[in-house]
């Protein structure tokens, strides 16, 4: 072994302990931190199948998020809890309460 690459390898590992002591350092001084999100005080409107909606949309959204939403034919909020399902990980639920769901959304929330 050269002692060019004895020399580089050194360096290196150095480089690496001290970043990893660093990093350890910085992560005991902050310590545990303590975050207080404000309640949430958002609520659906009454409607057929609210308590399905409040259990299942909430898991993940305040109402807010829904009721920001501009109104939607029933075409378009099934297409809205396809996407929360396929492309944002939306635990999966039946086809049943699927239909539920977007009865409650079309309900309250559809296009007059």
């Amino acid at each position: 072994m050269t002692t060019l690459f004895r020399s580089k390898c050194t360096r290196w590992l150095a480089a690496g302990v001290l970043s990893v002591a660093t990093l350890s350092a910085q992560l005991a001084w902050a310590g545990s931190v303590t975050i207080v999100l404000p309640s949430d005080k958002s609520r659906f409107a009454n409607g057929p199948n609210l308590t399905l909606v409040q259990e299942t949309c909430r898991e993940c959204h305040s109402a807010d998020y829904v009721t920001s939403q501009p109104r939607q034919s029933r075409t378009g909020w099934q297409n809205v809890v396809t996407k929360m399902l396929v492309k944002y990980g939306m635990d999966p639920i039946s086809t049943t309460d699927q239909a539920l769901i977007v009865d409650y959304l079309v309900s309250v929330y559809g296009v007059p």
